[in-house]
């Protein structure tokens, strides 16, 4: 099979699981390390929710490096920057605004907030739950967003340390974000470094798949020191290395799953990996308010372990919904991606080659 057919099945498959590990993260009552209280099933959430789907975002921003390198679009740099203010500006401001609209519909009608009580911030507050300025902005997965976009004006400086001089340009972009040097240019100090590594396997044509024989064993590091994460009780804070360690371990692991029936599975839900993504956070907190409101009596276990399979299901059925009745706004909205509306068809036809938009480095989806 060629080297990008396998290097794109690989991609496919593991943007649907890694974004199913960011609804992961977001179940309620996202479990803190500090809040174990000694029983199994807290210890597994947290190794869920704390280790093993924590590689979500670091595996993304990897696989986004090499995309975007490896077509150079580096070097037309107008180009890139006009796209990119249709991939990742208008989905942040469309998702993130309707996001807080949606809040402040739902406490016009249940009397009570979904979420942070906005009126009760002051400007700062406001400035970063609309644009994530000092922390994550309100519908908080989107956070990858706002600093893909910060990364997509550094592309010039990473592809010139890249093409010149790599390893030099790893450590001095390592120390600079990873010691929050530049304070909060970047939010998560990790993707920098995530970015720039991707981007150094397309520039230098490293080997994709020279861990692939270690498969087993990276996906067996990875679990381990998810587990870690736990026994240890290690903060958000304080858990880059493992951040750092995903795309690596995650790779490898995913070339013994990418042909399985569950990877050609993920990566037939690729399309919808973006919607997902983008609005999950505020259907995620309509049906934990449901839940609570309706069914107190339910264990809360029993809503964890179903609600990112409930709400990813609605997702797809939303994203079915709205591709029939506004499919192009939904295109727009969506950063010009997924299913393009199709054009009535002309009158005569005309026998001409068939074309692919193959243009995927927004890696988030397809």
């Amino acid at each position: 099979m060629p080297r990008d057919l396998i290097i794109s099945e690989r991609i496919s498959a593991l943007r649907f699981l890694m974004v199913f590990g960011v609804v992961v993260v977001h179940t309620p009552p996202a479990l803190k390390v500090y809040q174990l209280d000694g029983t199994l099933w807290t210890f597994l959430l947290s190794v869920f929710q704390n280790g093993i789907f924590r590689s979500g975002v670091p595996v993304l921003t990897m696989i986004a490096g090499y995309l975007l390198f490896s077509g150079n679009k580096d070097r037309d740099y107008p180009a890139l920057l006009r796209k990119k203010a249709a991939t990742l500006l208008v989905p942040f401001i469309v998702f993130n605004f309707g996001h807080i609209a949606a809040q402040m519909l739902l406490r016009w009608m249940s009397g009570h907030w979904v979420g942070d009580d906005l009126f009760a911030q002051d400007f700062g507050g406001w400035m970063d739950s609309l644009f994530g300025i000092r922390r994550f902005p309100q519908n908080e997965p989107l956070h990858f967003l706002r600093e893909m976009m910060v990364l997509m004006l550094l592309v010039p400086l990473f592809g010139l340390l890249i093409r010149r001089t790599p390893v030099l340009g790893l450590v001095a972009i390592s120390l600079f974000f990873l010691t929050d040097l530049d304070g909060h240019l970047i939010n998560r100090s990790d993707m920098p470094v995530e970015f720039y590594l991707g981007g150094m396997a397309a520039v230098h044509k490293w080997d994709t798949r020279c861990l692939d024989k270690f498969a087993y064993p990276a996906l067996a590091i990875f679990v381990a020191a998810s587990v870690i994460v736990t026994l240890f009780r290690f903060t958000e804070g304080e858990i880059v290395w493992l951040r750092l360690l995903a795309p690596l371990t995650i790779w490898a692991a995913a070339s013994r799953f990418v042909h399985t029936q569950a990877g050609t599975w993920c990566a037939r839900l690729s399309k919808y990996s973006f919607f997902i993504f983008v609005v999950h956070a505020a259907l995620m907190r309509m049906c934990w308010l449901f839940f609570r409101d309706v069914f107190p009596s339910v264990p809360v276990a029993l809503f964890t372990a179903l609600a990112p399979f409930m709400v990813t299901v609605l997702c797809i059925g939303l994203y079915e919904i709205l591709n029939i009745l506004i499919p192009v706004q939904l295109h727009w909205a969506l950063g010009q991606r997924g299913e393009k509306p199709q054009p009535k068809p002309a009158p005569v036809v005309v026998d001409e080659p068939l074309t692919v938009d193959d243009d995927y480095e927004d890696v988030v989806v397809r």
